[in-house]
C-alpha cells in the first residue's frame, strides 16, 4: 500500500522518521474523532433530556419547527394515519401488510406521494415519539433513556401501549 500526500509530496515510507510522524498524526487525528463523538453523544443526550428531538428528519405526522430548540408540530393529515395505523392496529385483527393496505385504501400517503412499505408501518407502530417521548440511543443504536418529550403526541399512552401489546403477541 502506498501513500501520496499533497501537502507534503517528498513524504516516504522508507524513511523511519516520517513512518513515525505519520503514525502520530493518525493517533492525533483518531484522538479527535473521539473526544468529537464523545460531545457529539453528550450533546445529544441533553437534548434528550431537555425532551427535544435529535434527528435530522422528524417522524411521519409532524414537522421540524425550523428552530432546534423547538418540538416539531403536528402535521394533522399526516397525524391522522398514524391514528388510523393505531387503531386498527390495537384491535388484534390486522397485521402491519394488512395496516398498510388500509393506509391505501383510506387515500393516506408517505411524504413522497407513495403506499407506506410494510417495515415503514412496523416502524411508526413502534415508535415511543407518537405517545410525546424522546428516545436518546447510546452506542450501537439501543434505545438507553426513553424520556418525556417537548412536543405533543398524536396517540395516546394507553392506545400506545395496547399496540405495544399486540405487537409482542
Amino acid at each position: 500500500v502506498g501513500f501520496a500526500s499533497v501537502r507534503d509530496p517528498d513524504f516516504d515510507f522508507a524513511d523511519p522518521t516520517k513512518r513515525f510522524f505519520l503514525i502520530i498524526l493518525a493517533a492525533i487525528h483518531e484522538y479527535y474523532i473521539g473526544l468529537l463523538k464523545m460531545h457529539i453523544s453528550k450533546a445529544k443526550r441533553q437534548r434528550a433530556r431537555a425532551g427535544l428531538y435529535n434527528a435530522s428528519i422528524v417522524p411521519f405526522g409532524y414537522a421540524a419547527s425550523g428552530d432546534p430548540q423547538q418540538p416539531p408540530a403536528i402535521m394533522p393529515k399526516e397525524a391522522e394515519a398514524i391514528r388510523f395505523a393505531y387503531e386498527k392496529y390495537a384491535t388484534g385483527h390486522y397485521s402491519h401488510v394488512e395496516i398498510m393496505e388500509l393506509l391505501t385504501e383510506a387515500g393516506y400517503r408517505n411524504r413522497q406521494g407513495k403506499r407506506f412499505a410494510k417495515d415503514t408501518v412496523a416502524d411508526m407502530l413502534g415508535n415511543p415519539f407518537y405517545m410525546g417521548k424522546v428516545i436518546y440511543r447510546g452506542d450501537h443504536g439501543k434505545a438507553e433513556e426513553i424520556l418525556d418529550g417537548l412536543h405533543e403526541p398524536i396517540v395516546a399512552e394507553e392506545l400506545w401501549e395496547s399496540v405495544q401489546r399486540v405487537r409482542a403477541s
